[in-house]
């Protein structure tokens, strides 16, 4: 099997198999249009990533689709929808989980934060995809009790 992961994190998968030097930019120094969509992949540098992108977030409030992995920071990705006032959804194949604080979800890398004044697209998106969007209010009981679990601590 050929391996296509590639992270900056030693530790990630089996290990490096070689090593390049790489320059990291951060976003917010590179001049670009108006950006509507970002799709981030980037094996636990997500926090990193969006605190170098926040300019181009204020300025220009794109849907962003970001893996999550159990890696992650999730305290600074709290941190950066509470800053930006985004919303974050826990992508599943059959579903969109509104979340109040980002978590890694085995069934839903993918996250989409999303600006409030952008909801109205992303529903009509959602509902396109045949994507049931649901919040913590309307999980199935199970999901609701270790939703509210991981939440709070209980």
């Amino acid at each position: 099997m050929l391996e296509t992961s590639a992270s900056l994190e030693p530790e990630w998968g089996d290990g490096p198999k070689s090593k390049i030097q790489i320059e990291r930019i951060p976003l917010d120094d590179i001049e670009l249009p108006k950006i509507s969509l970002v799709k981030a992949d980037i094996e636990g540098h997500e926090a990193t990533f969006l605190a170098g992108a926040m300019k181009m977030v204020q300025k220009d409030r794109p849907i962003i689709l970001i893996e999550i992995l159990h890696i992650a920071n999730f305290e600074k990705l709290a941190q950066f929808l509470a800053d930006s006032g985004y919303l974050d959804f826990r992508l599943r194949p059959d579903m969109a989980i509104q979340s109040f604080y980002p978590a890694f979800d085995p069934q839903s890398w993918n996250h989409a934060f999303v600006p409030p004044e952008k909801l109205p697209f992303f529903m009509e998106v959602c509902e396109a995809s045949k994507l049931e969007v649901v919040t913590p209010l309307t999980l199935p009981e199970p999901e609701k009790k270790s939703f509210w679990a991981r939440l709070f601590g209980n």
